[in-house]
């Protein structure tokens, strides 16, 4: 029977990379960053661990990007309606019953 992996192992097994992150982290997509490591490197730690010691470690760089809002026209009256309707008739298409032949609203 394996060991279980104790509290800490993961932030450890992440410290060995720690000088390679400082130099990236901000400038390279944390995901990628974690991606990289997973499949170069064999580092078998989960995402949550990961991103919790960057976080630690890295804090004024891991500031969300800025959400961006794209405004667009409302559109004519009716068109968005008729946009909904088309979409619930497919959702009940997809729920017919294979059976029965019946449909499930």
């Amino acid at each position: 029977m394996a060991a279980e992996p104790r509290v800490g192992d993961a932030s450890l097994a992440i410290a060995a990379y720690h000088e390679h992150l400082a130099e990236r982290v901000g400038s390279v997509r944390l995901s990628v960053l974690y991606q990289r490591l997973r499949d170069e490197q064999h580092l078998h730690v989960s995402w949550a661990s990961f991103y919790r010691y960057a976080r630690q470690h890295w804090p004024d760089r891991l500031r969300p990007s800025p959400r961006i809002t794209v405004r667009v026209d409302d559109p004519p009256p009716g068109e968005e309606a008729r946009s909904i309707t088309s979409t619930s008739a497919i959702g009940s298409i997809l729920r017919l019953s294979i059976g029965t032949g019946c449909r499930h609203f």
